[in-house]
């Protein structure tokens, strides 16, 4: 059973799943609490409060949010999720292996790889942040339009999104990510997204 509580504060949230998980334990005590995080920093806090609160942290896992949501997908769709390549570190790589990637970086001249890398791991946790929760701008770039209202400067991210598009084509790996698969999960869940 999936329950959403909601609140401004964050140790508002935990003190009540920490009262639930003390006076209402899973009848199998084999199985797991699950919280669902945006990192593993606050899953470290988490555990620590949990810890703290209760006095012992026992049979709780963690997810990261993409994780989930892609296990989900995974569920719903399986002939489409068969391998996810679109995670922070697979963005990172694909971006380093971008022939020009020179043309990105501000100091065209700039050939040392601790650069390079620098702006490839940057831009990676962008796209992946983007992914999820811009997957309209996403959506767009796939399809090659610009986005409205964007600054030149942003402009570029667009040309970079498309080489990372490329290159997951080229080497025949799976192009489906959050943006471009949920539509396909409304279709079969038959939901109307309302923007």
């Amino acid at each position: 059973m999936l329950i959403i509580y909601q609140s401004n504060n964050f140790e508002t949230l935990l003190k009540q799943a920490c009262q639930i998980i003390k006076n209402k334990p899973l009848s199998n005590p084999m199985k797991n609490e699950l919280f669902i995080v945006n990192n593993t920093t606050i899953e470290q806090w988490i555990k620590i409060f949990i810890a703290k609160y209760i006095g012992i942290y026992a049979n709780i896992k963690f997810d990261q949010c993409e994780n989930f949501i892609w296990k989900i997908f995974t569920y719903i769709l399986p002939k489409y999720t068969n391998q996810y390549s679109f995670t922070h570190l697979h963005i990172l790589w694909k971006i380093l292996s971008i022939p020009k990637l020179n043309n990105y970086l501000m100091n065209h001249n700039s050939n040392t790889k601790n650069e390079k890398f620098q702006f490839a791991f940057t831009m990676s946790k962008i796209f992946n942040q983007y992914l999820i929760y811009r997957p309209e701008w996403i959506e767009l770039w796939d399809n090659n339009t610009n986005i409205p209202n964007l600054s030149k400067e942003q402009k570029w991210q667009k040309k970079l999104w498309r080489s990372i598009l490329y290159y997951s084509k080229k080497n025949n790996q799976n192009i489906h990510h959050f943006s471009n698969i949920k539509k396909k999960l409304y279709k079969k869940l038959q939901i109307i997204q309302v923007l």
